[in-house]
Parts: structure tokens; sequence; C-alpha cells
């Protein structure tokens, strides 16, 4: 408890060195002080309680600005009265270092390169149609299933001892993702945009915008259904069996009369009428029924009624114990 407490700075440094080399020696060592620059330099990870509660654990890095999460773990409020916002920055400051996070920017760029060697002044349709038929469905199943399997790797130690109730954890995580699928899909329409306007605009502007936001609208299910095949799953066997599941019945079942019938369709049909082709990537002919635009409200509407339906049931099974299965 705050040992460098009363020492001169030879003293202090001598401190710093002889409990850093615990670790080379496979000894855990806990350190308790207020002192933030000194645990900086010390400690590999830090736990910050606030009025008995554990409000914050994660690894330290070299950029890691404790006096910023210190003052916010102290701000917020803990327990019940924990705010949904509070529960959210925290999943974001959880995911500042990993892949997930990078993968929000790359994804789309890597699809709008791949668009544009496949297809080179018809980039627009290209990267559209690699990004809702291959990249979205991978990108969307690697971010949720990741925030489960990070999780498990502490043995959801991050979760088990806080005093806020598992299923308000569980729908901040997937407020947080639905953040990120709404940012990545907002930063391709930025990007082909502006690339369709140096090559050939075959998708306007607007078009654009609607297309994207639909696939926003028309993926929030798949986001709970994810982090639950997560649970009980394991991080690869979900990431394949979604990712599979999508390609195959977006390909067979997108353009059947019956589509409404299978979420996963979804996404791929209703953005025909905006980018105006098939869910393989073929411009769609002129008066093909699949232009029309009639269809489309309704699919959203089923979309986010399913995805509230399996927000709720997800997160009072996740709340019973539903992250306790391999």
């Amino acid at each position: 408890d705050e040992p460098t407490n009363g020492l001169d700075p030879i003293g202090i440094q001598d401190l710093r060195e002889l409990v850093r080399s615990f670790s080379a020696k496979g000894i855990t060592t806990i350190l308790s002080s207020h002192i933030l620059s000194e645990v900086e330099l010390i400690a590999d990870h830090i736990g910050i309680i606030s009025n008995g509660k554990l409000g914050y654990k994660g690894e330290v890095h070299k950029d890691t600005d404790l006096e910023r999460i210190f003052m916010e773990v102290v701000g917020s409020t803990g327990g019940e009265g924990c705010s949904m916002f509070a529960i959210i920055q925290s999943e974001f400051l959880k995911m500042r270092h990993t892949f997930s996070m990078k993968l929000i920017i790359l994804a789309p760029l890597v699809t709008l390169l791949l668009g544009y060697l496949l297809s080179g002044s018809y980039v627009q349709l290209s990267t559209y149609n690699w990004w809702y038929f291959m990249i979205l469905p991978l990108v969307v199943s690697l971010c949720s299933a990741s925030m489960i399997a990070r999780e498990k790797k502490s043995e959801m130690q991050n979760i088990v001892f806080l005093p806020i109730r598992f299923d308000k954890i569980w729908l901040g995580k997937t407020a947080a993702l639905v953040i990120l699928l709404f940012v990545t899909n907002l930063f391709l329409w930025i990007a082909t945009t502006v690339v369709g306007m140096a090559a050939s605009v075959t998708v306007s502007p607007l078009d654009g915008l609607v297309g994207c936001m639909l696939l926003f609208l028309t993926y929030l299910w798949q986001i709970p259904v994810i982090m639950q095949l997560a649970c009980f799953m394991g991080y690869m066997k979900t990431v394949f069996v979604s990712l599979a599941v999508n390609t195959i019945l977006s390909a067979v079942c997108a353009e059947k009369e019956w589509f409404l019938f299978v979420p996963y369709a979804i996404p791929a049909r209703v953005v025909c009428p905006f980018f105006k082709m098939h869910v393989n990537g073929i411009p769609l002919e002129d008066g093909s029924a699949l232009l029309s635009v009639g269809y489309v409200l309704p699919a959203v509407i089923v979309s986010l009624m399913f995805a509230l339906a399996v927000s709720w049931g997800s997160s009072k099974l996740f709340s019973r114990g539903g992250w306790a299965h391999e």
C-alpha cells in the first residue's frame, strides 16, 4: 500500500526495479496506490476501485492515460445507477487497442481497393457488392465474436465483479458494436463516393448513403446473435458459421419472393434498388422487379423487430449464465 511513500528518488527507483523483477520470476505483486504516475511505470494490469466497486480493469499501455480513466470511473455512478453511456464508454476503452477498432476503418479501405483492382472505373459497383456480400458480414462476425472472446479469456472477471446487472452490460456491449457498425458503413459510403467521383459515378451519393444505412439497419440483429453464439461455440467457430450462413443465404434467398422470411437475405435485397445490381454484382435490367422500393420499408421493419427481440432475449439469457458455456 503506497510503497513509495517516504522514499527518496533513489529508493523509489530501486523499488520500481524490484517490483518489476518479480514478474520475470512468475510472481504476481498487488500494489495499491493513488500516485498514478508511479502506477503507470510499475504495473502491467490495473483495477480502479471507486466506492468499494471495481469500476475498471485492463492492461497498461504506453499511451494509457490513467488520470483520464481514473476521473471517468470515479466521476461515474456505480451499480444499478450506472448509465448506459458509461457502460458503452467502458466498452470502447476495452477495445481501444484491439484489431476490431482498426478493422472498422481498414475493412472499407480494403474493400475499395479490391473493387478498384477488379473493376477499374466501375469501382463503386464492385465495392458495394463485395461490401454487403462478403466483407460486412465478416466485419460484423469478427467484431461481435471478439467482444465475447476477450471476456471469456479473462473468465468474465471484467463482468462478474461489476455491481451491474448482466443484461445491462450485454445491452451496453451491443450498443457499442451498433455504433461501430454505423461508423464503418458511413466511412465506406464516404470513401466510395469520393473515389467514384474520380472514376465513374455509377451510384449517386444519395443512393449510396441510403444503401449503406439500410445495410446498417438490417444487420443490427446479427450483433446479439453472433455474441450469443460466441458464448456457446467459441470465437473461430462462430465467425466461420456466421460468414458461411450469411454468404449462402444471401446468394440463394435474396432474390426470392419470400426473402422476408430469411433475415440473412434481407440486407442484400433491400439495397438492390439503390445499388442497382443483382446480389452477384451484375447490373439490374431496366424494369426489373428488384428495382422496386415497395418492399424496402417492410423489410427494414422486420429486421428492426427481430433485432429488438433477439437483443432482449439474448440479454436475459446472458444474465442467467448464458456465457458460462463453450
